[in-house]
């Protein structure tokens, strides 16, 4: 299914709208119809894709919908305690701009999220040092508020049924 097509003129992603018909609700939570799967056709599909649309025209002279940017899959979000979401890769540059990643050999990392008050921090790697923990503790709470988080060492983090590697699981949106 081929539903967006690169724009000439790098103003975002244009919808293949003879294809395929896509809607968004006040989330930015895409609905999509496939027009061209007669065998198993995908009506108002909900994906879990977040995508932000440009209200103007292209200028590039096209006149299809503009996907003017990716926010990414809704479960790759926490929900913070005053319910604002944070996206995953918040997390991914915490570990590398501390370089607490590097220093202690990370190969994975993985955030579920069990409330909005407690959240499980499981990593593959060497063992963090408790000022480690400290400053992640720090950096989250910054973000998410009063949070309890339990830092918990692995031999490996397993893969989705789907076999994708997700680097947080929100069990409040599951």
């Amino acid at each position: 299914m081929c539903i967006r097509d690169r724009c000439e003129a790098h103003n975002g992603l244009h919808i293949t709208e003879e294809r395929v018909y896509i809607e968004h609700n006040e989330n930015n939570e895409l609905l999509i119809t496939d027009l061209d799967n007669f065998a198993m056709p995908f009506i108002r599909y909900y994906n879990g894709d977040q995508a932000e649309f440009a209200s103007e025209d292209c200028i590039c002279g096209r006149k299809s919908q503009v996907i003017k940017r990716i926010l990414g899959r809704t479960c790759d979000y926490l929900i913070c305690k005053n319910g604002q979401s944070l996206h995953w890769a918040y997390f991914w540059h915490l570990m590398f701009d501390t370089e607490i990643a590097l220093k202690r050999n990370f190969l994975k990392f993985q955030i579920i999220q069990k409330s909005k008050d407690i959240l499980f921090f499981r990593y593959v790697g060497d063992q963090l040092f408790k000022s480690d923990e400290e400053i992640l503790l720090k950096m989250i709470r910054e973000k998410m508020g009063d949070v309890k988080i339990e830092f918990i060492k692995e031999d490996d983090i397993e893969c989705s049924t789907s076999g994708k590697y997700r680097p947080v699981i929100n069990e409040l949106i599951i």
